[in-house]
């Protein structure tokens, strides 16, 4: 009797793991490429599908000197922190996040082979330069095919090992003027995406033309923040106040939005403070 009691403390123990799992993960990948350049240099694009935020995104990066995230529908950007090997993003809204970072650390090189040595969270196409030869895949590839002369490697979650040479041509002649290149192509990108965030955010000034008024929740929360010494987390705001954590959530970004309040992150910990503290 003992034993079965047991076995089925064991399979309830299971059962209440995967439900947790499930519940836990409200975020999916869409989209993991990587673009490695002549140079060996490395851009990494990540696609991730938010479904029910607050959520806290972790990408593997490799000494990145630019990153950015931002959803792919407005341009909103989030915070993002690098922790020495990881990025860190909170999102606080459902959508498609893209998450970008430029290595120029990411390969090595001896003789005239280039090594990628990676790891990846989920299913990962990398793009090696044009007209190069893949020489050493490890793991198996799920699927190798060339787009534009670039050999594209699918790879499976996990560690990833790639040595490729480049053709005789692209060796050193090339290389300065192609490493110029890309840094300017980058830049390019760079600029161009703070215009069209500075874009995005003049346009919804001139659209704020109606003054929205508190309601009494919105007075709780203010009341509360005020209360807990002018900052507080979304924990201490909702112990204090009792409001649920989608309409906390959702309330507190109305009042970021109106100018009551802003955001503030100390290390991976975003507090609200009132504006006038």
């Amino acid at each position: 009797m003992s034993k079965n009691i047991k076995k089925a403390v064991v399979i309830m123990i299971i059962i209440m793991a995967l439900i947790s799992f499930n519940i836990s993960k409200s975020f999916t990948y869409v989209e993991n490429n990587i673009y490695v350049d002549n140079a060996g240099d490395l851009i990494s694009v990540s696609i991730v599908n938010i479904t029910s935020p607050p959520e806290v995104i972790v990408i593997p990066a490799y000494q990145p000197s630019a990153y950015i995230a931002y959803y792919v529908n407005n341009y909103q950007t989030m915070p993002v922190d690098f922790n020495g090997t990881d990025l860190i993003v909170l999102a606080n809204e459902t959508g498609l996040l893209n998450v970008t970072y430029l290595s120029l650390a990411s390969t090595s090189k001896q003789g005239i082979i280039w090594t990628l040595n990676i790891s990846e969270n989920y299913y990962t196409k990398i793009f090696l330069p044009q007209n190069s030869i893949p020489i050493n895949i490890n793991p198996t590839p799920i699927s190798v095919y060339y787009s534009s002369n670039s050999p594209v490697i699918l790879m499976p979650p996990g560690k990833i090992f790639i040595q490729y040479s480049l053709s005789t041509q692209q060796l050193v002649p090339h290389k300065t003027n192609n490493y110029i290149y890309t840094i300017g192509i980058i830049i390019s990108i760079i600029i161009i995406i703070i215009i069209i965030l500075t874009l995005m955010k003049n346009k919804r000034k001139k659209e704020k033309v109606e003054i929205q008024e508190l309601d009494e929740r919105d007075k709780q929360i203010l009341n509360a923040i005020k209360k807990l010494g002018g900052i507080a987390t979304a924990n201490q705001i909702m112990n204090e106040t009792n409001i649920p954590k989608t309409p906390l959530y959702r309330r507190l970004s109305k009042l970021v939005q109106m100018g009551y309040i802003e955001e503030v992150v100390y290390g991976k910990t975003k507090s609200y403070k009132l504006k006038n503290q």
